[in-house]
């Protein structure tokens, strides 16, 4: 590119509403090249892109080695990363404890006998599975419903088509209740857990399409739980 009759000045920093095209929250990110009466504003990866090219044409540097600059310089533009900081993290201090005046500083907000007594609440709660000795919520009747219930609506896969009369079948030998509970044991969750209403982490809708009793809502997810929760087996699966 050669210019001539006019010299190219190159302002960075912030551009004003008067540069159409661009809103002013993100001036910041361009540049503004002057050329007579012409603005063009240019993203940050082409500010060096450009900025070198004009100083190429002036020291005649060669095809070539522009070409690599170039080539380098698009490289390393993809490396430039801009860090944007919310206003109240620049303006406000991030630590709790300044907002504390001497006299909060020095009260104490929790007696220690108070701490020991909500931790102690805290761990009852928390490992009362473990004190536990037969299943409290999932009796046979209520698992051998949820069986009866699916049958009655085989719903759809994630493939969004039908599930067959086989594909419960199969879950229902899997799930060898002829013998539960067969176990009982305390145990602890090492990774995020699903607990599900059938022996299988395929889904189940009611529709193929998505509506709340469809795709994606899967109807066998209960729910979760997270890695390091006590829990309480009381039955294995035939696999």
């Amino acid at each position: 590119m050669k210019i001539t009759g006019m010299k190219p000045q190159v302002r960075v920093g912030k551009i004003s509403q008067q540069n159409v095209g661009y809103n002013s929250t993100n001036a910041s990110n361009f540049t503004s090249f002057v050329f007579g009466d012409s603005h063009y504003n240019l993203p940050i990866p082409l500010r060096l892109l450009v900025t070198f090219r004009l100083f190429a044409c002036g020291i005649g540097v060669s095809r070539i080695k522009l070409f690599c600059l170039i080539v380098m310089l698009f490289f390393l533009s993809g490396c430039l990363r801009l860090t944007d900081t919310i206003k109240d993290e620049r303006d406000l201090r991030q630590d709790h404890a300044a907002y504390l005046n001497e006299t909060a500083k020095e009260k104490v907000l929790l007696p220690a006998e108070a701490q020991a007594k909500m931790d102690a609440d805290y761990n009852t709660t928390y490992f009362s599975v473990w004190h536990k000795l037969q299943p409290i919520h999932a009796f046979p009747e209520r698992v051998s419903f949820l069986f009866k219930k699916f049958s009655m609506s085989l719903g759809y896969g994630e493939n969004k088509k039908k599930h067959s009369a086989e594909w419960l079948k199969k879950l229902q030998q899997n799930a060898f209740l002829d013998n539960y509970p067969n176990t009982l044991h305390l145990a602890i969750t090492t990774r995020s857990t699903n607990l599900r209403m059938l022996p299988t982490q395929g889904p189940h809708f009611y529709r193929p399409d998505g509506d709340i009793s469809g795709w994606p809502f899967d109807n066998l997810q209960i729910s979760s739980v997270a890695a390091n929760t006590p829990v309480f087996v009381c039955h294995l699966s035939a696999d």
